[in-house]
């Protein structure tokens, strides 16, 4: 039985080894593509390399610029906003998010939505992971001077103003940490990667058609019946749309 174990986990070493070697080497060829201008490959192997489970801000930001070289908008959007997820305050970055958003056959619009104009005022300044540890440090400070408040009586008067100021700053970070948590676990984001995709107002065709997104839209997904996703807009249009005209920022 021990050896059976054994035998077990020493396959299983080699097969992890042998899958990040291949990815490793996919990386290779994609970097390679890519500084040749060879963006149709370089894709395929930048491709090859996430599925692989090795993605990182640069390795997003490549794929995004190859497919912007191509002119597919979509999946241009779609890595430049997987890559916003390590780089939020990357300059280089958000310019070519900007102007790959400027060359969208879309109107421009107001985000309406409360939920999503929170996560567009941080997501170009902080990580999740930045936002949660700051939180969490405000939140340790604050217990530790109501602490201190308890046992210290003659600092009361002093303390009292600087918990009252800190409460508010742990509201507000709680709140766009919040916002920012809803969003990635029950609203991902999305980008259409197809030239046009039709929307109804129901899981169906043989509902009515009410409008059509074009490619680089971004959208919101709030529900799934079976190929279909409910989503919502920055600016709070709603309709279903086929699942397999966008995909999803999270690539899991």
């Amino acid at each position: 039985m021990i050896r059976r174990y054994i035998v077990a986990c020493i396959l299983a070493m080699f097969f992890i080894m042998s899958t990040a070697g291949q990815s490793l080497g996919s990386l290779n060829n994609a970097e390679q593509a890519y500084q040749n201008n060879d963006f149709e490959n370089a894709i395929q192997y930048f491709d090859l390399t996430i599925s692989g489970g090795i993605y990182n801000g640069e390795i997003y930001y490549n794929f995004g610029t190859a497919h912007y070289q191509l002119g597919n908008i979509g999946n241009a959007l779609l890595n430049y906003r997987r890559a916003l997820q390590f780089l939020p305050r990357d300059l280089d970055l958000n310019i070519q998010i900007a102007r790959t958003r400027a060359l969208r056959n879309i109107p421009a619009t107001d985000t309406t939505n409360p939920i999503i104009l929170l996560e567009q005022m941080t997501e170009t300044v902080v990580t999740i992971s930045e936002l949660a540890m700051v939180s969490f440090l405000l939140w340790s400070i604050l217990w530790i001077l109501i602490g201190i408040y308890q046992i210290r009586k003659a600092w009361r008067s002093t303390l009292r103003l600087i918990i009252g100021i800190l409460l508010i700053f742990v509201l507000g970070f709680g709140t766009l940490l919040g916002a920012r948590l809803y969003i990635h676990t029950s609203m991902p984001a999305a980008v259409i990667t197809v030239g046009s995709a039709p929307i109804y107002s129901g899981p169906s065709i043989s509902y009515f058609r009410q409008y059509d997104l074009f490619e680089g839209s971004e959208i919101y997904i709030t529900d799934k019946q079976e190929e279909w996703s409910k989503f919502v807009t920055p600016d709070n249009r709603e309709g279903w749309i086929e699942t397999n005209n966008l995909t999803t920022l999270n690539p899991n």
